[in-house]
């Protein structure tokens, strides 16, 4: 699909949030963007020339359609063409593809370059491992690992670009009727509108190890949650400025520090492997020779996490969940280095 892509300085549609206009004659979205630009996106014909919707007399007469008045300045006008691909191959004699030339996906879910940052995060630790430890196998996990979310996002990118292009006058109707009517509904309004229904980033292979325990399972291959988390002195962070770009082992107890040896704490190490513990929002934590933190923001207070309490969590550079295991014995700990080992081996 060709679309013609309009940025203006000046717009007198001066509404926060996005407009979709799901309208059967020529679908169209329009939304605000930094320092003043507005943005519009009109769906072209095929019968369409290319060259002509460029022309400012076409231009105008699409954007007076849509309210703008002749005070706009145009910054930008190209026509896109939007596609749905996927490369076979992301990784082969040391090249590696991510962004768009692994994937290209269609506008209408605004998941594209979002989609691009979680490949460079998936692989930019992976390579400076590879690099540091001369062992280029951690880098055959990043396509099994992201592959299989980038098709999920296409496909809803897919759907929503249907509902947004109606074959005919009474799917549109009906489509606005929808719109109109759950708005009165405030769950299911929040549930459209803030995108509840995109497949959350996570995966069931590559450089993670599954358990014989559901519950465990459930989580790993998941990112870590983000809480609010403060120290022995009371001083308040974001968990992930603690944890920065390591890989880290995260002790999730009512006392941390009754898990970890200091000869353990040297061995993890040597593998460039970080100890962090973590206590629920209803327990201080203790000054000791490495860091314990409170959830402050009681994240971790739910039925999925209350149920690992005493488990060690295997966390990767870019915060998911690697694996869980016990906590209540130095063995189950201990093996988390050899299966590190064995994982790359």
């Amino acid at each position: 699909e060709k679309w013609l892509i309009l940025d203006l300085f000046n717009s007198s549609n001066k509404f926060r949030h996005t407009q979709v206009f799901c309208d059967v004659r020529r679908p169209c979205i329009t939304l605000p963007g930094p320092r003043g630009i507005r943005r519009y996106e009109f769906k072209l014909h095929k019968s369409e020339n290319e060259k002509e919707c460029l022309n400012l007399i076409f231009i105008k007469k699409l954007l007076t359609q849509k309210g703008e008045n002749d005070n706009f300045s145009i910054r930008r006008k190209c026509v896109y063409t939007f596609n749905a691909l996927i490369a076979n191959c992301w990784f082969k004699n040391k090249i590696l593809l991510a962004g768009d030339a692994a994937h290209q996906t269609p506008p209408f879910a605004g998941q594209g370059m979002n989609s691009g940052v979680r490949d460079a995060l998936n692989l930019s630790w992976k390579l400076a491992f590879a690099i540091n430890s001369n062992n280029h196998k951690i880098l055959n996990s990043y396509e099994k690992e992201r592959k299989y979310h980038i098709a999920q996002m296409i496909k809803i990118s897919l759907l929503m670009g249907r509902v947004l292009n109606p074959k005919n006058k009474f799917l549109g109707t009906l489509t606005r009727l929808f719109f109109y009517l759950i708005s009165y509904y405030k769950p299911a309004k929040d549930y459209i509108f803030q995108m509840r229904f995109k497949p959350k980033p996570s995966f069931s292979e590559g450089f993670l190890w599954k358990t014989s325990n559901k519950y465990e399972n459930e989580l790993i291959g998941q990112l870590f949650p983000q809480p609010i988390v403060d120290n022995f002195k009371g001083k308040q962070f974001l968990l992930d400025e603690i944890l920065g770009n390591n890989f880290f082992i995260i002790i999730y107890s009512n006392s941390p520090e009754k898990f970890i040896s200091n000869k353990l704490i040297k061995k993890f190490k040597t593998k460039n492997i970080n100890i962090l513990g973590i206590t629920p929002e209803y327990i201080n934590p203790v000054q000791t020779t490495f860091k314990i933190v409170r959830d402050v923001s009681k994240t971790l207070s739910n039925y999925k996490y209350n149920q690992q309490l005493n488990k060690a969590f295997f966390i990767r550079p870019d915060k998911y969940i690697a694996t869980i295991t016990r906590a209540d014995n130095y063995n189950s700990i201990y093996d988390l280095i050899d299966e590190f080992k064995i994982k790359l081996d």
